[in-house]
């Protein structure tokens, strides 16, 4: 988005996000308090942004500065700041921490295997029961009580 695309979406937030819940300063014009804050953010958020991404961050300002608020007067420029940094920070920052694990199917099933849990026909024999020899480090041993409970519903 070019300077004059990012402080119309700004100005437009402003009036329906932040006019609308904040009461403007009395002492001071709120055409000048506006295009200051407005302003502020612009130069806070990375320049590469797009429209899309330039709707969450402003959305999750309002919520931010809303959240934060201490009276129902128009925050200062620097608690916006603060905010659009904080959201900008949440927004790159990992969730959480990444696993190999997670939700593999034959890590989940050799730990079955291992703490004897019920698991699907397809690991105790045939195919899944060499995948998870060969990548879950189990042996034939792990499968002992499998085989036993095979054998005696076959007879």
């Amino acid at each position: 988005m070019n300077y004059d695309a990012r402080i119309s979406l700004l100005k437009a937030w402003f009036k329906e996000q932040i006019v609308t819940r904040f009461n403007m300063p009395r002492d001071l014009d709120p055409k000048i308090v506006a295009l200051d804050i407005i302003e502020a953010i612009n130069r806070n958020i990375p320049s590469q942004t797009d429209e899309e991404q330039m709707r969450n961050l402003v959305a999750s300002i309002a919520k931010e500065v809303a959240q934060s608020a201490k009276t129902r007067t128009v925050p200062s420029v620097k608690e916006f700041i603060e905010a659009t940094r904080n959201v900008h920070r949440s927004d790159t920052e990992p969730r959480s921490v990444g696993s190999n694990d997670f939700m593999d199917p034959t890590h989940i099933n050799a730990q079955r295997v291992r703490s004897g849990e019920p698991v699907s026909d397809y690991y105790i024999s045939g195919k899944g029961r060499q995948l998870l020899i060969r990548h879950a480090g189990l042996n034939e041993g792990d499968f002992h009580n499998y085989d036993l409970a095979i054998a005696a519903y076959m007879q």
